[in-house]
């Protein structure tokens, strides 16, 4: 991650000025009481063996041999350990973290939705200097019409340049000459329990972001959805947010874009999910966790849809599940049981068949179907991959060159 500390950036002191005299509002000041955050200990990461596809199917068999005699797919950490850890936030964020929250500001914008039934307000960033905005596709599904509210106060008329559902992505375009753009961070330098800011514009408060502070809880979280579609390999943190929160920035501690919040996962009203019931100075609130996909992937989603106006989807074409407790007991790893195989697919080329359980996709273990969904991504349609695998205990490797994923009528 580019180093960003310039003489410029020297932390604030004395107490932040008042609340009309700032561009952005702590969520005590919207009527809420200050965050809690409950960190969650995550799996330990599994080995990797590289597994090579390029000498066919003899030379992968060899390779697959060696891997398995040096337990190289040994998957560690089947069991998730949890540590809870309750910490207090300051009523008004340190003057360290208005120094932050500054260097990203100007690139985060509010956009505004007009949609058939009113407005809706989410939340954008300014990652291309040419006035390309990174949100998410629940921010602008339905929208009749777009603008977009600088930090400075402009409002900008706003056009989409595509969407990516599958992924939750959206990419926006505005036309005000050379702007600012937030600095992106590496997925792999984010760290659990590390601080996180979120930045999140507001209906009816323009130019007045909503500024929370939380950690990061969790990583490679998959997000279901009501509609039966989900979200792999997304960032749960527990900052404080409105209703959907969607769009929403979260920054790493040198104010470098680590995610963006989705509204997906959010719980129905009365519908039963995990929250935390916390007190802290004699108050009760129920948390609940909100979940950010990765802004290194959502890039790598804008940028195919700035290029071609889609994004091809790598397909294998199975239906997988993950293990019971037990298999993974008896196994000691995980795995992704194929429960269908879609005829005339890659999978069925290659000779995968249901009931066989995926261990690996060329060098990179799979312990879940989630696992599997972001193993295959990756990799692009056409490319070739070694799928490791069990069938009745015994090892294979099949190797299957993927396809753009067929699109749903």
């Amino acid at each position: 991650m580019p180093d960003h500390d310039d003489a410029d950036d020297a932390p604030a002191s004395g107490p932040p000025p008042p609340p009309d005299d700032r561009l952005w509002r702590h969520p005590s000041e919207l009527g809420g009481a200050s965050p809690v955050t409950i960190v969650s200990a995550a799996r330990n990461p599994p080995r990797m063996v590289a597994v090579g596809v390029a000498g066919g199917l003899l030379g992968a068999a060899a390779m697959l041999a060696a891997v398995f005699a040096l337990g190289g797919f040994d998957h560690q950490g089947s069991v998730t350990a949890v540590e809870q850890i309750q910490l207090s936030q300051p009523k008004d964020p340190a003057p360290s973290e208005l120094a932050i929250a500054d260097k990203a500001l100007p690139a985060v914008t509010q956009v505004n939705a007009t949609t058939a039934t009113g407005t809706v307000a989410g939340t954008a960033v300014v990652f291309r200097d040419d006035g390309h905005l990174l949100t998410t596709a629940d921010v602008v599904d339905g929208a009749e019409s777009l603008t977009v509210e600088l930090s400075d106060g402009t409002v900008l008329p706003a056009r989409v340049v595509g969407v990516d559902r599958v992924n939750d992505i959206a990419v926006l375009k505005v036309d005000h000459g050379k702007m600012p753009v937030a600095a992106l961070a590496m997925e792999a330098d984010l760290q659990l329990g590390e601080p996180t800011i979120a930045v999140e514009c507001l209906a009816g408060k323009p130019g007045s972001p909503n500024l929370s502070v939380g950690l990061v809880s969790a990583l490679g979280r998959r997000v279901d959805a009501d509609d039966g579609t989900s979200l792999h390999d997304m960032i749960q943190t527990n900052v404080r947010l409105s209703s959907t929160g969607a769009g929403t920035v979260l920054l790493d501690s040198r104010g470098a874009v680590i995610g963006l919040v989705t509204r997906r996962g959010m719980p129905a009203v009365g519908a039963s999910t995990s929250k935390v019931t916390v007190t802290t100075s004699g108050r009760s609130e129920t948390l609940v966790p909100r979940y950010a996909t990765p802004v290194e992937y959502a890039k790598a989603v804008a940028d195919e849809l700035i290029l071609t106006g889609r994004v091809a989807h790598p397909w294998l074409g199975v239906e997988s599940s993950d293990l019971s407790d037990k298999e993974m007991n008896a196994l000691g790893h995980g795995g992704a049981r194929i429960e269908r195989v879609t005829p005339g697919s890659p999978a069925e080329s290659a000779g995968l068949a249901a009931g066989d359980i995926v261990v690996g996709v060329d060098d990179a273990p799979v312990d879940s179907s989630s696992d599997l969904v972001v193993a295959l991504r990756r990799h692009r349609p056409s490319e070739s991959v070694g799928v490791t695998y069990l069938r009745s205990g015994e090892a294979g490797v099949a190797l299957a060159t993927l396809a753009d994923k067929p699109s749903i009528p």
